[in-house]
């Protein structure tokens, strides 16, 4: 039951136009045994990444999110935002 790749890009166009909150829940929703593999694991030096895998969809979620680097002085701030979803085979 697997996903088209115009269903998955479908898919990751929808994610990517909802806040990282909702995006989190419409995941949950999509497949029941929804599995969290991954929660905001660091990615080189900006970016972090939450990855899902939905066993019934046969597919496997990203949900992206870049740092924003204000420098304070002596501190540098760092602000993550929700910039994308990657949506991939996994079968």
């Amino acid at each position: 039951m697997g996903m088209t790749a115009q269903d998955r890009q479908k898919l990751a166009e929808k994610l990517a136009g909802m806040s990282y909150k909702k995006a989190r829940k419409e995941v949950r929703r999509l497949d029941d045994n929804a599995d969290l593999r991954l929660w905001r694991v660091s990615v080189g030096d900006d970016e972090w990444h939450t990855t899902y895998v939905l066993p019934n969809l046969e597919v496997k979620v990203v949900l992206v999110e870049k740092a924003a680097f204000e420098d304070q002085g002596a501190k540098v701030k760092v602000d993550w935002f929700y910039t994308e979803a990657r949506v991939d085979d996994y079968s």
